[in-house]
């Protein structure tokens, strides 16, 4: 569906002579890249609205997109499973940080945080590719020192009782690396980017 639409514009664009023809298709899979992400984030923001945790959502989705922009995570073969995914995990986050009375819960996706972390370590130490070692161990030194970021941040609004800043930036974490995770396993690495 996106992908009819982006193309659509794209030729409409190529018709007006805004681009050139042979450009269709890269401006067409930019188009529909550009409209998944707005699609997921209109909707993950309207879900923050609904259930008054825009707060949380705007300092999820700030960790999690700048995360994606530096590291590169996993993707989805399709918008909709990415769309699906997405608006789960951030549901997820929001169903727990409004039934959580404590910073406990935190902590807790704080640790699985850094589970993930572990797991994706013990992963590319069975990499035997040396090419694709060498990319992923770029990828895992990013990851590390957005973490060691991202663990004092939810350190001190954890102290400071900052519930609105600890928890969804430990949840943005957990995801962020759970998302990795895949990178790790050499046959999931055509959809790392």
């Amino acid at each position: 569906m996106l992908e009819k639409i982006a193309l659509s514009i794209s030729n409409k664009m190529v018709n007006e002579s805004v681009i050139d023809g042979d450009r269709r298709d890269c401006i067409a899979y930019g188009l529909s890249l550009i409209l998944s992400a707005l699609i997921i984030t209109a909707t993950i923001f309207t879900i923050g609205i609904l259930t008054k945790t825009i707060l949380p959502c705007i300092i999820y989705s700030a960790v999690f997109w700048t995360a994606r922009n530096i590291v590169g995570l996993y993707h989805c073969d399709a918008y909709y499973k990415c769309f699906f995914l997405s608006v789960g995990l951030y549901s997820l986050m929001t169903i727990s940080y409004s039934f959580s009375t404590s910073q406990k819960m935190s902590l807790i996706w704080l640790g699985m945080a850094v589970c993930t972390l572990i797991y994706s370590y013990i992963e590319i130490l069975h990499i035997n590719d040396k090419k694709l070692k060498t990319d992923i161990v770029g990828r895992f030194g990013k990851l590390c020192g957005i973490t060691l970021v991202l663990v004092v941040v939810t350190a001190v609004a954890f102290l400071l009782g900052a519930k609105v800043i600890a928890f969804p930036v430990a949840f943005g974490m957990f995801v962020i690396h759970l998302l990795f995770a895949p990178a790790t396993n050499p046959k999931k690495q055509g959809e790392m980017k």
